[in-house]
């Protein structure tokens, strides 16, 4: 039997948090249900917390996202008694309170946080995570019963224990349980101050663990701090471990010659493999590249393709061109009103204001406005458009300060 839980539970709990291969998250879920059909239900817990995303478990574990499963194991977890299902049922999405307290098999939420609170002095990296998010999540609040004028006085005492509690089970190299200290250290909470030295140092720590989500976390910190190679090292290294969001990175910085040196077609095929797992970054840059024939021919059809896609989830970076896919029939149908209404989006942009220059100058869906459009133009000229002078070109201004075409 484990120290804390029962033997196979306690292995599957190393495998899925401390790791992140697949092999050994796979080994963890077959641990678990063994446990689970042996009546642990602590395993039927932990089980549960497989199928809620990668707010619970590394993003390429390989489970499938199931919240009605995640429920229905939680749901079982507690009913049979499990105090790390009671008190993850308070933070979980799909259990209401209410249905915690009516199925749970203790009296109050308090025995439930006592026996975990036992195990995490004792040691267990995850009962001591769970405990700091009691603190962090203002859990106690409800397990202590306290009066909000009584929190409101040591609110900064409990993140200060929050604090304490997410150190004590990272420093046991489980790098998946900073996230929530992360945040603190960045942000700040009620009483908590931000902290860069403490955020930085806790983010190095959980990359050097070896974890690819922070190997890349990391990797974008050194990048926004202009550390160029550094960072293409952890990306890569995160890639390699099987962090595929991570090509979106090494293209870009492939792409602009940012610690190594410039390879368009390179980044390109790391612009695809992103783009293909749902980077955004990578979908944006991949239609770029087809529609100017950067690092690739062009293609159209194949701009239209990701951009449309990239802009479907709202990325302000692609709608400019994708605006013009839609103004001159690119890849797509000709629109001059889709591509209006996307060009209005983002007219911060010199390609945007490009783009409603020429609908009006030429009155393309809107009636000719040459006058607007050449604002338009001239806005685009001030921040850089090399197009918008030459569709200046074509008119001139009157003597009475209006413009015409030449």
């Amino acid at each position: 039997m484990g120290q804390f839980f029962s033997d196979k539970t306690e292995e599957a709990i190393e495998l899925l948090f401390k790791h992140y291969e697949q092999d050994k998250m796979k080994r963890a879920s077959e641990l678990l249900t063994e446990a689970a059909k042996e009546g642990d239900a602590d395993a039927y817990y932990f089980l549960s917390r497989c199928f809620l995303g990668q707010q619970y478990i590394w993003k390429y574990s390989g489970f499938e996202d199931d919240e009605k499963k995640s429920t229905e194991l939680l749901k079982k977890s507690i009913e049979m008694g499990s105090a790390c299902g009671v008190l993850g049922g308070m933070r979980t999405t799909g259990m209401s309170n209410a249905t915690v307290h009516r199925i749970m098999t203790f009296d109050t939420i308090k025995e439930a946080f006592d026996i975990v609170l036992q195990k995490a002095e004792a040691g267990h990296p995850f009962c001591q995570y769970m405990i700091g998010n009691t603190y962090y999540w203002d859990d106690i609040y409800e397990i202590e019963h306290f009066t909000p004028e009584q929190y409101d006085k040591i609110k900064p005492e409990y993140m200060k224990k929050a604090e304490d509690w997410f150190l004590k089970a990272v420093h046991q190299g489980y790098a998946f349980f900073s996230k929530n200290l992360l945040l603190m250290y960045q942000d700040g909470e009620e009483g908590f101050a931000p902290n860069a030295k403490k955020y930085a140092e806790l983010l190095k720590y959980c990359a050097n663990t070896g974890h690819p989500g922070f190997e890349a976390e990391y990797a974008d910190y050194l990048y926004d701090n202009n550390q160029y190679e550094e960072s293409l090292r952890y990306f890569e290294s995160s890639v390699n471990k099987g962090n595929l969001d991570a090509w979106a990175d090494i293209g870009y910085m492939y792409d602009n010659g940012q610690g190594t040196k410039k390879d368009a077609t390179y980044a390109v095929s790391c612009y695809l493999k992103g783009a293909e797992v749902g980077r955004l970054l990578a979908q944006t840059q991949l239609g770029l590249s087809y529609y100017y024939g950067v690092g690739t021919e062009v293609d159209y059809g194949r701009a239209y393709y990701w951009l449309d896609m990239a802009a479907s989830r709202d990325d302000k970076h692609a709608f400019p061109v994708l605006g013009m896919c839609y103004l001159k029939g690119l890849g797509v149908e000709q629109d001059h009103v889709a591509a209006r209404l996307l060009f209005e989006e983002c007219e911060d942009k010199p390609t945007a204001l490009t783009g409603l220059g020429l609908i009006y100058v030429d009155g393309l869906g809107v009636p000719e406005d040459i006058n607007k459009g050449i604002d338009y133009l001239k806005r685009a000229e001030k921040l850089g458009s090399e197009d918008a002078p030459m569709h200046i070109a074509r008119f001139k201004k009157g003597l009475l300060g209006k413009w015409k075409r030449r």
